[in-house]
């Protein structure tokens, strides 16, 4: 009882800290489905680059996609244009200078299927796989 009334005192401050909150009024979900990760915007801030395995998309294995945010904004559930070849696993891409080109890695020259993924660490925390096999290209 004795650290009951200072928790309720931290509980409705932090509360009214949130409902204050100016920066994330205007959330808007652009993908659906799968494991979408290592999205980076375009220079001009109009596009996402952006690795996915969605099933949906016939995806058993990371690839790369470019999404119009404007276009996803307007139509929900959009699949946006793979960049990648689909083939083998991909990973980080970014915007070239031009705005046009996004660069990012792949293991499609060592082979069309996913490599393997690791083993969960004993400690359960989460490993990144490296693949002998991946190399960077352009698209």
């Amino acid at each position: 009882m004795k650290h009951y009334l200072p928790f309720l005192l931290i509980f409705f401050f932090a509360s009214s800290l949130q409902a204050q909150e100016v920066h994330l009024k205007n959330i808007t979900q652009l993908t659906f489905g799968g494991d979408n990760a290592e999205a980076y915007w375009s220079l001009d801030g109009k596009k996402l680059s952006f690795q996915s395995n969605n099933p949906a998309w016939g995806l058993e294995c990371d690839q790369i996609f470019a999404m119009s945010v404007k276009k996803a904004i307007k139509k929900s559930g959009l699949k946006p244009g793979m960049i990648s070849t689909g083939k083998g696993r991909t990973t980080c891409a970014f915007y070239m200078p031009n705005n046009k080109d996004v660069l990012y890695a792949s293991t499609h020259l060592g082979g069309d299927p996913c490599p393997p993924t690791p083993d969960l660490r004993q400690s359960g925390k989460y490993l990144w796989p490296i693949y002998s096999t991946f190399d960077i290209f352009v698209a």
